[in-house]
């Protein structure tokens, strides 16, 4: 897909838009009005009377037919067959004139309507234009038939026949002008059929035989249309099945164009997330196995070492993939205690130099619902990816503690202020802040992507936020109702100020700060959203919301702040609904 070109969701909406026209014009065989074609009506014009009878008339129009529901093959088919019936009664008049002893031009005389009505149906025009015209011309045929046979009574079932012809144009014009003609034309049979053939009633109760006449095509008409009806709507279940069908042919397609997108992205990134370790590992190799015997013991360490961080970022990167794909929720027995896995996370932690940097502030105790196995990977990739991604020699700070039915888990650390789309994007898999092949960092973007799924599928809830120079991420967790094996039960940690707080932010107690194995780290670099600035060291940081608080007990002494606040507008990552 070309970069210049519309998204892929863009353009199957624009194709569905026009498929859904195009079908459109086919059934109606004109175009919709617009809106803007729609004059809206003077209110003032218009009286309670008006409205009644314009909803009235609304209602019949929507029972009787229209003919706009047929689409232009069928009509032009049903049409083109009432032409050629047109047409082959013209020839039946003159030789039914010259049976019945007429002359030739006498027929032709009576067939001459007929004939001009042909012209005007087969002429190019309006639909309704056109029905009218052969309806007309077949009805003309029925009168000059009674009129030929001088009145004789099964002529007149001609006319049936007639009206259920014209139906099949499924308009209500054809039926109006039938029972019309019907009527004027039995009043006029007294003066064009000759005197002897007209029985005494005929001749003196002229208008009512044409009522009664005209009362029969009128139930003709009505039993046509309740026909009518029931195949109308047969045929819109089956246009809205078809419909159906294609939209969702439409979202099959779409989806699959998706998922084939999805995945040469994915075997693109994979392979190259894979090909990167894999030539590392076999680059430190061949330099050991071609030049060890000219290489000193400290060489031959760092490249090994090399080759070891390599394996260790392919197994990460193959845990964390098979995490994602495997992530499955638990039951309500599944309980692990979160201060105990996360002393065990850090512990584990790649980055071992840089655990001195993480200030814990956990109760002794606090029990969630999630398997001890997935908090751990929730834990590590949280802090890994904090540390990562913290200036140098910044502390990162793990909060935790219980508000109503769940457990909170914060990790802060100072980072650059990132948008709502970029924090959105980053809990998809393969994704990073700095995509380029030449980041600082070795990650494939995945580990992020392993907590969404992990707290998704455990009921949990996630936010991620960053404003003021800070990222804070946010784990809500389902709280375990089962107590943990104590001495005693009611020592159970709560935090009780926490909910009270929880719109203006976390009083924070002191923090548990983990003994550190090597001096904190105290390098300075300048930070990469603004130049020449240096950030401090570690005991020299203040950082809104810590208070002043950081690495080997600093802060302690002084008054605490609380923590920044978390308002519900900021926290725009919610999975979990």
């Amino acid at each position: 897909m070309s970069a210049a070109g519309p998204p892929f969701g863009e353009r199957a909406r624009r194709r569905h838009e026009r498929a859904r026209a195009a079908r459109t014009r086919h059934v109606t065989g004109h175009p919709r009005r617009g809106a803007a074609d729609r004059r809206p009506a003077d209110p003032t014009s218009q009286s309670t009377g008006g409205s009644l009878s314009g909803r009235a008339s609304g209602w019949v129009s929507s029972l009787v037919p229209h003919g706009h529901r047929l689409t232009l093959e069928d009509w032009n088919a049903r049409h083109r067959l009432l032409k050629w019936v047109l047409a082959l009664h013209l020839p039946v008049i003159v030789g039914y004139a010259q049976l019945h002893h007429f002359d030739t031009m006498h027929g032709i005389a009576a067939a001459s309507p007929s004939i001009l009505l042909f012209g005007a149906a087969a002429l190019p025009g309006l639909r309704r234009v056109r029905a009218l015209a052969a309806s007309l011309g077949l009805l003309c045929c029925s009168v000059v038939f009674v009129h030929l046979s001088d009145g004789l009574g099964p002529m007149y079932f001609h006319f049936f026949v007639v009206v259920a012809l014209i139906a099949l144009y499924e308009d209500w014009s054809v039926y109006a002008l039938a029972i019309g003609f019907v009527f004027v034309a039995n009043l006029a049979m007294r003066y064009l059929v000759t005197p002897g053939a007209l029985t005494d009633y005929a001749r003196h109760s002229a208008l009512m035989l044409a009522a009664m006449h005209a009362a029969f095509i009128v139930a003709l008409a009505g039993a046509q249309v309740v026909f009518w009806r029931y195949n109308q709507q047969e045929r819109s279940r089956t246009e809205r099945y078809r419909h159906q069908l294609y939209e969702g042919q439409q979202s099959l397609m779409a989806r699959l164009e998706e998922t084939d997108r999805i995945r040469t992205d994915l075997v693109a990134t994979v392979s190259h997330e894979f090909r990167t370790p894999l030539a590392g590992i076999r680059g430190n190799l061949l330099t050991l196995r071609r030049r060890r015997h000219r290489m000193s013991e400290a060489q031959v360490d760092d490249m090994l070492d090399l080759a070891l961080g390599s394996s260790e970022r392919l197994s990460r990167l193959l845990e964390n993939m098979l995490t994602a794909a495997t992530a499955t929720g638990i039951d309500d027995t599944t309980v692990s205690d979160l201060p105990e896995v996360v002393y065990e996370a850090l512990g584990s932690l790649r980055n071992a130099a840089l655990v001195n940097a993480v200030t814990v502030d956990l109760p002794d105790h606090l029990p969630v619902r999630m398997s001890r196995e997935a908090l751990h990977q929730v834990v590590a990739n949280l802090v890994d990816n904090a540390l990562v991604h913290s200036w140098p020699g910044a502390p990162v700070r793990l909060i935790a503690g219980r508000v109503g039915d769940e457990v909170v888990l914060r990790v802060r650390n100072p980072g650059p202020d990132l948008d709502k789309e970029t924090i959105a994007r980053l809990f998809e898999p393969f994704t990073q802040r700095d995509g380029s092949a030449t980041r600082p960092t070795d990650g494939a973007g995945m580990g992020l992507y392993v907590v969404r799924r992990l707290v998704e599928v455990h009921g949990g809830r996630l936010r991620m936020t960053s404003d003021g120079g800070e990222i804070n991420v946010e784990v809500d967790m389902w709280a375990a109702e089962l107590p943990l094996p104590t001495a005693d039960p009611t020592m159970l940690p709560r935090l009780p100020d926490l909910p009270r707080l929880r719109a203006e932010g976390l009083v924070e107690r002191e923090p548990f700060i983990p003994a550190p194995s090597s001096p904190p780290l105290a390098v300075r670099r300048p930070r990469w959203d603004q130049p020449g600035r240096g950030y401090p060291n570690a005991d020299e940081a203040d950082l809104t919301g810590l208070g002043g608080s950081g690495l080997g007990g600093a802060g302690l002494g002084g008054p605490r702040g609380r923590a920044s606040a978390w308002p519900a507008d900021d926290l725009p990552l919610d999975r979990s609904g």
